[in-house]
């Protein structure tokens, strides 16, 4: 059982994150949680852990000065992974420099921390397999001039190759860039958890690009729409025709930060949904139809209406089913399906979620 050590300021994360799944299940047990770097330090002196999951930032001591400060006086070897807002990319050219092993962004995920976890439980077998002192694995050697390093990853050069093409939106540099990747990818002989490791690098990368084109997008968004349409499993252990379709999608949604695409897609949008509200829209499905990045337009949605398309799209499905309810004496469940829900006890959610009530009481009590 590997031991952890949580380190956040806030006390719901810490609550959360102790609740979010079964660790023991993973292999892992929560024997202590701090609420600083300092209080963590203080702990690691007299006791052994195996990883550490700190905030990056935090009061008294923030989670980048607890990690120097565990490298520079060799404290622990125990693995670091850092806690992320979507705002703290301004911290991590010196999370870089102090060699994370790897980072989780806030609000945290189920799936997204076990994976983490198995990650991290497949570093600690290697080392013990290796049985000498590990190299703490790490997705962070992305500082000037670490071009000769003890692990396997993509060069600073490369990489900044790379963005540069992605920026430029230049297909043939993209294509390039690509491809010297692949080529240090099999050179190096990467396994997945290495080819993960890089991956995850270059989605922070990429956002950091957009909040540098746009400081109020919607990070979440991107992230959403870089995990759905390519950053998933197959790019993670190395997939080239999906990470050329994430390098490519995002070029594209970077051009249309810049430009702003015109609003007027939106009012577009909305008499599409006035006709086709019982259909199974999506945004990927609106985006392919209008042209434009399906993150792109979550964005401006968000912004125009103050909702999401999905919570939109709920809230005028209900408002139509609320009038049928009134107009017609047609049973629930045919109501449900008339305006594009195929469960009736989601339907029934759904409607006490906007309306207070079940559609059974909304018809009894406004005919009155």
């Amino acid at each position: 059982m590997l031991k952890v050590l949580l380190v956040d300021d806030e006390p719901f994360i810490l609550q959360g994150l102790s609740a979010l799944i079964n660790w023991e299940n993973e292999g892992y047990e929560i024997v202590y949680t701090c609420s600083n770097g300092k209080e963590a330090l203080d702990y690691l002196i007299g006791n052994k852990v195996d990883l550490i999951i700190a905030d990056i930032k935090m009061p008294v001591m923030s989670g980048i000065e607890l990690l120097k400060n565990i490298r520079e006086k060799n404290i622990t070897d125990a693995f670091f992974v850092f806690l992320s807002g979507y705002g703290d990319f301004v911290y991590t050219k010196e999370a870089i420099q102090q060699n994370a092993t790897d980072y989780i962004l806030k609000p945290v995920q189920k799936e997204q921390l076990i994976e983490l976890l198995g990650r991290v439980s497949g570093f600690a077998c290697t080392a013990r397999q290796e049985k000498k002192k590990r190299i703490v694995p790490s997705i962070m050697y992305y500082s000037e001039g670490e071009e000769s390093l003890p692990v396997s990853i993509i060069t600073k050069a490369t990489m900044d190759m790379l963005l540069e093409a992605v920026v430029e939106n230049d297909k043939e540099k993209m294509q390039s860039a690509v491809a010297e990747v692949y080529k240090q990818i099999k050179e190096e002989d990467m396994d997945a958890e290495f080819v993960r490791m890089n991956m995850n690098y270059m989605l922070l990368r990429l956002v950091h690009l957009a909040m540098e084109q746009d400081p109020d997008v919607n990070q979440n968004e991107i992230i959403q729409m870089i995990r759905e349409n390519a950053f998933d499993e197959e790019t993670d252990n190395g997939n080239r025709g999906h990470f050329e379709k994430l390098i490519h999608d995002f070029a594209d949604y970077l051009c249309q930060l810049r430009s702003n695409v015109s609003r007027s897609v939106l009012s577009d949008i909305e008499n599409y949904v006035k006709e086709h509200y019982s259909q199974n829209i999506s945004l990927k499905e609106l985006s392919q139809k209008f042209f434009i990045n399906s993150a792109y337009l979550g964005q401006i949605f968000k912004k125009q209406y103050g909702v999401s398309f999905r919570e939109y799209l709920n809230k005028f499905r209900i408002e139509k089913a609320a009038e049928m309810l009134l107009k017609t004496d047609d049973k629930i469940y045919a109501i449900a399906e008339q305006v594009g829900y195929h469960d009736p006890d989601y339907f029934i959610n759904k409607f006490i979620a906007v309306k207070g009530c079940t559609p059974t009481s909304y018809r009894r009590n406004t005919r009155k």
